[in-house]
């Protein structure tokens, strides 16, 4: 190795082969002659010379001359020089650097180092007679890299291994982009089927992307994996997920590009709730059918309702609604005054913030401010009678509403 060989004259090779047959192995090598650098003539019976990066001065290969009936073997090598980086500037090592000869086989493969370096000796050909039949070119060779995750996937880069190569390869160093398009964050729902979107974008080419749901307890109910979008710049995903059980859940997509760069969107909440409010009117509110004789009427009501939005309480006559008032979540009572008489019904509705809703009864309660009016007829007034005799004593009643009782 190493060596620098100089010859001049007629027979002045750098190397002769006759009727011996020496094994050797040169590399990096310069050798000068006036004729040829490798000469075998005849007589030779065998050998193997295997020469690594051995050139003229100038760079050129060397000439080999093979006399006819000369016999061995030489193989002639290469370096191929590959070095990895982003397009940011930044070193990619351990990238995988794979060498497929003319034939498709696999001959080389190499991490590159922490600089983003690697070299692979690759055989240009071998030869063991003068005979054309019996020299085999194994260039060109394809040259295939992947990123240091091994998803990325660099085109292959094809080169002729007749003299040392140097291959620069640059993977894509932008990360894609997701942004969550629906459902919105915060989102309460009484729908268990939802879409869960996202919409995405690369510089080069997008790969794949999973969603990921969690729920309160950080438990992962759902995992749709690996979504190809393979080869796109922009793509809008979605995906259909059931969910099972009312509450809080969080969700998030993980998106890679060809180039295994990774993109988290952020965590957006949505909220399950299938389930009716429930609430009941207590006291002091009038029982159905009550009837009273002053001019309000007050609701009390008791709610279980984690999500509560707002709440509704409404009273009308036999003709029109006379109030209907819609509160935020947290009231639980209302006093309606000033009220004519009449029959009134009312009732208490609550609606949370998936949409469920769920209604009281409707009661009704009569307010009745008319006193009823009496008129004695007779017997009349000072009137005698004997001891002892019933007395028949007759009235006209009256009331605007109705008669409950007389004494």
């Amino acid at each position: 190795s190493g060596m620098n060989i100089n010859t001049n004259g007629s027979r002045a090779h750098a190397f002769y082969f006759g009727s011996t047959n020496p094994n050797f192995t040169i590399s990096d090598s310069v050798l000068n002659s006036s004729v040829q650098e490798f000469y075998v003539i005849s007589s030779a019976t065998g050998g193997m010379w295997n020469f690594t990066n051995v050139t003229k001065p100038n760079g050129a290969s060397i000439n080999v001359n093979w006399s006819m009936g000369a016999n061995g073997t030489l193989n002639m090598f290469w370096y191929l020089s590959a070095y990895t980086n982003y397009t940011n500037g930044s070193i990619a090592a351990n990238a995988n650097v794979s060498s497929y000869d003319a034939t498709g086989l696999l001959v080389a493969v190499n991490l590159t180092d922490s600089s983003g370096n690697t070299r692979q000796t690759l055989l240009e050909y071998k030869r063991n007679s003068t005979s054309g039949s019996n020299l085999t070119y194994y260039s060109n060779y394809s040259i295939n890299v992947t990123t240091p995750m091994g998803t990325g996937f660099i085109s292959s880069q094809s080169f002729n291994m007749s003299i040392n190569r140097n291959a620069i390869f640059t993977f894509d160093g932008t990360v894609p982009n997701g942004t969550l398009s629906s459902p919105v964050n915060g989102t309460y729902s009484n729908n268990q089927l939802q879409n869960f979107s996202v919409n995405l974008s690369d510089n080069v080419a997008l790969s794949n992307a999973t969603l990921y749901i969690y729920n309160s307890s950080n438990a992962i109910v759902n995992q749709t994996a690996n979504v190809s979008i393979n080869g796109l710049n922009n793509a809008n995903l979605s995906i259909m997920v059931n969910l099972s059980n009312d509450g809080v859940y969080a969700w998030f997509y993980r998106i890679y590009d060809n180039s295994s760069n990774l993109f988290t969107t952020e965590n957006r909440t949505i909220t399950l709730d299938t389930t009716n409010p429930i609430l009941n009117f207590t006291n002091p509110t009038p029982g159905n059918g009550t009837y009273q004789s002053f001019n309000s009427v007050f609701v009390n009501v008791s709610i279980t309702e984690t999500n509560e939005a707002n709440i509704t309480f409404s009273i009308s006559n036999s003709t029109s609604v006379v109030n209907s008032t819609i509160f935020p979540a947290g009231q639980r009572a209302i006093n309606w005054t000033s009220l004519p008489n009449g029959i009134y019904y009312y009732n208490v509705t609550v609606v949370d913030s998936a949409s469920n809703k769920n209604s009281t009864e409707t009661r009704a309660v009569t307010i009745d401010l008319t006193n009823p009016n009496a008129t004695l007829l007779s017997p009349e007034n000072n009137t005698y009678r004997k001891t002892g005799s019933d007395i028949n004593l007759t009235a006209n009643i009256s009331d605007n509403i109705g008669i409950k009782n007389v004494t």
